[in-house]
């Protein structure tokens, strides 16, 4: 096992306690020793020095395994205990394990030691992953439950004072004033973007793509973000398989990985991105409880920097968590990288110890369904004036809808809102279905975008459709908007974002 593990041991026996820490090499085990024989002690060295697990003998002359056990249930309940003792009896050893020891093991079968201190490890570690897992999902869903709200009125922020901005010049005194509002939203609209990665709400458009293309590509930025105190190196493998991913998510893996390494390295130092084909087997599963077999690719960001103790890692991707000092991190960022990768079915692990640098590895799946695409040019501004085509807008959020419904009026299109679904049916009815195209949020009072598309191209096939959305949950069904191939446009969007979007939509 890599990571290095701090035991305890209550043994008022020196030759016994130096056989338990022999067989506990033997099964090579990573860990430091501390070792008491009273009680004073083993209550200070709980606190001090927060051992891994505990290996108490049942009898000692001033104190006893089973007050120790107590002890520990009590002050530190996730703590595990294992009794070693050559005074019991199995029927007493039991009774050891129903007062909660993890395990025991009798002093003339200490061969079975080094097995019963891993699969206690191995327990333990499952149980945080768990409990970690569990508390990411609540926060999550509460994030971005926030983050749909909030997208909605950054998108009436940004478009306005982008509108406002395309109707000045820039001489103006108040022009800076609206630049620095539009900063702003655009930083939160960043900042929602995060929460709904951590919370695995964020719509993701994946492409086949391979991550060295990508690499390449981000490599120029990276350099300059870097610095020239930090060394960039790639090694990339020649034949590497493609994943499907969303590009502009797997870039910001990149950056978040690769500038808390540099903030890692005051004095400057090396940084290596590395990618490699790995099939992982049952074996590997074993020891990850959240990995699963198969073929992956495993791209790796390794830094030289201060690295980590074991306490730091157990709350490396929480939310919120951060080693920097106040003002200097938000602490979404690998919450934000943990999200995304559970979000494309994958996994990170970070390896690490203070003073030797870290290396973060994150875990995607292999696709060979297609051949990987190049990136795609900047599309050209032209063209974007509307020539009356009739659009019915549907969104519940007022001043969005009032925002989207003043774009495409100015540009020649002919607009008529719906608050609701059910709203949206009525006026395709009264209108006698005279719409080039559906411009709808998919999150909606009464039904979904989705379903009312569907119910308006049973009236009219040749509609054409597009749909908005600032988050993705079971409401959004983000599945089925992409098997039917409904145009996507991703909240908060700008008014160029908006009539490119429906100018797309209606070719």
């Amino acid at each position: 096992m890599s990571s290095e593990y701090k035991f305890l041991i209550l043994e008022d026996v020196k030759t016994d306690a130096e056989l338990i820490m022999d067989q506990i090499k033997d099964a090579e085990i990573v860990c430091n020793f501390e070792c008491t024989d009273n009680e004073i002690d083993f209550k200070r060295l709980i606190d001090e020095f927060k051992p891994d697990l505990v290996l108490s003998d049942y009898s000692l002359p001033t104190y006893d395994g089973m007050s120790a056990l107590s002890y520990v249930l009590n002050h530190s309940p996730d703590l595990p205990v294992i009794i070693v003792t050559g005074f019991i009896n199995e029927e007493t050893a039991v009774d050891c394990m129903k007062e909660g020891a993890a395990d025991y093991i009798l002093k003339d079968n200490m061969s079975r030691l080094g097995l019963a201190v891993l699969a206690v490890l191995e327990k333990k570690t499952l149980k945080m992953q768990l409990i970690q897992a569990q508390k990411m999902e609540v926060i999550g869903t509460l994030a971005g439950g926030i983050a749909h709200d909030f997208n909605n009125l950054l998108g009436v922020i940004i478009g306005y004072s982008d509108y406002i901005l395309d109707t000045m010049d820039k001489g103006d005194q108040i022009y800076k004033f609206i630049e620095n509002i539009k900063a702003a939203g655009q930083q939160g609209a960043d900042l929602t973007d995060q929460l709904l990665a951590f919370s695995r709400k964020q719509v993701i458009q994946t492409e086949i793509l391979s991550l060295n293309m990508v690499i390449s590509e981000t490599e120029k930025i990276l350099r300059r973000l870097l610095g020239e105190e930090i060394e960039l190196v790639s090694k990339l493998e020649t034949e590497l398989w493609p994943v499907e991913a969303d590009r502009g998510q797997i870039n910001q893996i990149l950056m978040n990985l690769s500038i808390n390494a540099r903030d890692s390295m005051d004095e400057g130092g090396k940084i290596v991105i590395k990618t490699e084909n790995v099939e992982i087997d049952e074996e590997f599963c074993r020891r990850l409880s959240y990995a699963r077999p198969g073929k992956f690719i495993c791209m790796s960001i390794e830094d030289e920097g201060t690295g980590m103790d074991q306490e730091t890692q157990t709350h490396l991707f929480g939310p919120f968590f951060t080693t920097k000092e106040t003002g200097k991190g938000t602490g979404l960022g690998l919450s934000v990288i943990y999200g995304i990768v559970k979000q494309h079915n994958g996994w990170v692990t970070v390896e690490s110890e203070p003073g030797k640098g870290s290396v973060f590895r994150v875990y995607l799946p292999a696709s060979f369904s297609s051949e990987v695409k190049e990136p795609m040019g900047e599309t050209s501004v032209e063209g974007l004036q509307g020539h009356g085509e009739r659009v019915l807008l549907v969104e519940d959020q007022e001043m969005l809808r009032e925002f989207a419904a003043q774009i495409l009026t100015e540009k020649s299109y002919v607009v008529s809102v719906a608050e609701k679904a059910e709203e949206a049916l009525d006026l395709f009815e009264r209108e006698k279905g005279k719409f080039d195209i559906v411009f709808s949020d998919v999150v909606l009072p009464d039904v979904s975008g989705v379903k009312l598309a569907d119910s308006l191209l049973i009236k009219k096939p040749e509609l054409k459709i597009l749909l908005t959305s600032g988050y993705m949950d079971n409401k959004s069904q983000w599945s089925v908007i992409k098997e039917k191939g409904f145009p996507f446009l991703q909240k908060p969007y700008t008014p160029w974002e908006v009539l490119k979007a429906i100018k797309e939509a209606l070719k």
